[in-house]
């Protein structure tokens, strides 16, 4: 049985899994993959954004999301504002300029 959907998804998957492995790569010399760029970028202005909102936006649990903020915490690139219910994420000036180099080799590497 042909299921040209399922197998379109399938394709699409596979290549953006073929273009995060190189973007990753590409962007490790300024300090982070794919995912933490993806992560910074969400978090645009100082409002910043909640723990599950970002989770939410990046596919992921609250809990997942918490652990990968954690890192980015401890090298000064987000921070932590507000009580518990309230929390909030907020990108630092250092995660705003690491944003600003990721994007920019992002660029480059896709041409665009």
């Amino acid at each position: 049985m042909n299921q040209p959907h399922t197998d379109s998804l399938l394709a699409q998957y596979y290549s953006w899994a073929r273009l995060k492995l190189r973007l990753d790569g590409e962007l490790a010399h300024d300090g982070l993959g794919f995912e933490e760029l993806a992560i910074l970028n969400l978090l645009e202005d100082e409002a910043g954004m909640s723990l599950f909102t970002l989770g939410e936006e990046m596919g992921l649990s609250a809990g997942a999301m918490l652990q990968k903020l954690k890192p980015l915490e401890k090298i000064g690139l987000v921070r932590f504002e507000g009580e518990l219910k309230q929390r909030r994420i907020i990108r630092t000036q250092s995660g705003g300029r690491l944003l600003r180099a990721g994007r920019t080799s992002v660029e480059e590497l896709t041409g665009r």
